[in-house]
């Protein structure tokens, strides 16, 4: 038993001198200023640590020699190699701020952006991009609002007597099962419908089953339309 017990003291004493000594240290920068949050990666064994917000760290290391890597956003990295022993090395780290050069830009004079020639050729190719989908389906939630801002005097009775007033906003919820095919053929299964009021003009359906490559859409003007060509 005696034996027993000396063979785990042995081993237990050997686990602790492996891993007695370490790194540590803090990081700031050319200032002075304590840099938290920098990361610390130690290639040789696939891991490490981060400083905490005051740029402290301390990571735990078997006796051998190591490659460490400082990383923080904004800061040159550093790579120091360094050999531990049965004791804490102490490495005091000092980042400075990196600086990116950028390439050369020529900006010349030209009659119009670049932007309306861009739009010009996805007006140019909207046709060619609605003939691209055969069909699809979907489920698909939507959620709708509407706010009644004003009324003709004539009708302020009846308004009231329907229970609608003016200024309250409308909500409407919905999940359907929608199915397209080309052209233009929407089918739609509505599965739930929650409303907040009596208005039903809320739905957003025009908008899913209309498309931005058409002239309009949900009566309004695309970005795509032919339209849009004349004015820029």
């Amino acid at each position: 038993m005696k034996k027993i017990l000396f063979t785990l003291f042995i081993c237990f004493y050997t686990c602790i001198s492996m891993y007695a000594g370490g790194l540590k240290g803090t990081i700031k920068d050319k200032e002075g200023t304590s840099l938290g949050f920098v990361t610390l990666y130690v290639k040789e064994i696939g891991t490490g640590t981060t400083a905490n917000e005051n740029g402290q760290y301390e990571i735990n290391l078997p006796n051998g020699s190591y490659t460490v890597v400082f990383q923080l956003m904004g800061y040159e990295t550093q790579i120091h190699n360094v050999t531990i022993g049965t004791e804490f090395l102490a490495l005091d780290i000092i980042m400075s701020l990196q600086s990116n050069m950028l390439k050369e830009v020529t900006i010349t004079a030209s009659k119009e952006y670049l932007a309306y020639t861009i739009m010009r050729k996805a007006i140019a190719k909207a046709k060619y991009h609605t003939q691209q989908l055969d069909s699809y389906s979907a489920t698909v939630y939507t959620k709708g609002t509407g706010q009644l801002k004003d009324y003709p005097w004539l009708l302020k009775k009846e308004m009231k007597k329907e229970g609608i007033e003016k200024d309250r906003v409308f909500i409407t919820e919905s999940v359907s099962h929608v199915e397209y095919t080309r052209p233009n053929t929407f089918k739609e299964k509505v599965i739930s419908v929650h409303s907040d009021g009596n208005d039903n003009n809320t739905s957003p359906n025009e908008y899913i089953f209309g498309s931005f490559y058409s002239p309009e859409i949900a009566q309004t003007i695309s970005p795509l339309s032919p339209t849009i060509v004349l004015n820029i």
